[in-house]
């Protein structure tokens, strides 16, 4: 248990995760304090986060937003990074206090790459966003499921505040 990424903790550096990898069963409590915690498997701040064939699954966070966001991902992009996930599997993550049940993906900016490819949102939970949640910038998703996320108030698989954008690609 920790705060904030209570799995993996990723404060600006590069982090790639590869086959064979499971991040399972952590959970983030969050705090009391002005800074945001969440990420019950993984918090990356402005770090270039790359997870290919990873499994992130039951992790969790306990508080309400801000400090409970992300279930399994919380991705906070403000002064640059990335988020790469290809051929991952985010399943069966609670937020179910607060946004992003499976990824909680916050203020990316225009120089920063958000992609989903190949992969799989799925049974995660949260208040808003259940297998999604894009607070401000865009996420590009090809080739991808999201299926069987619930979320309590708005967009069971994915929800954005206006100035979040998600670009899909249909694939044939």
């Amino acid at each position: 248990n920790a705060t904030r990424g209570a799995g993996i903790y990723n404060d600006g550096g590069s982090l790639t995760l590869t086959a064979n990898t499971r991040i399972r069963c952590n959970i983030a409590q969050g705090s009391n304090s002005p800074v945001v915690g969440g990420g019950g498997g993984i918090y990356n701040l402005n770090g270039d986060l790359t997870l290919t064939d990873v499994i992130l699954d039951q992790n969790e966070t306990v508080s309400t937003a801000p400090d409970g966001n992300g279930g399994g991902i919380y991705a906070d992009l403000q002064s640059g990074g990335s988020l790469r996930l290809t051929r991952a599997v985010v399943d069966n993550n609670d937020a179910s206090a607060a946004n992003g049940g499976g990824i909680y993906l916050s203020k990316v900016l225009s120089s920063s790459v958000a992609s989903i490819v190949d992969s799989t949102l799925s049974s995660n939970q949260a208040t808003n966003g259940g297998g999604l949640y894009i607070q401000r910038g865009r996420v590009d998703i090809s080739g991808s499921s999201i299926v069987q996320n619930a979320a309590d108030s708005l967009g069971g698989g994915g929800n954005g505040t206006p100035s979040g954008k998600v670009e899909g690609k249909q694939e044939q």
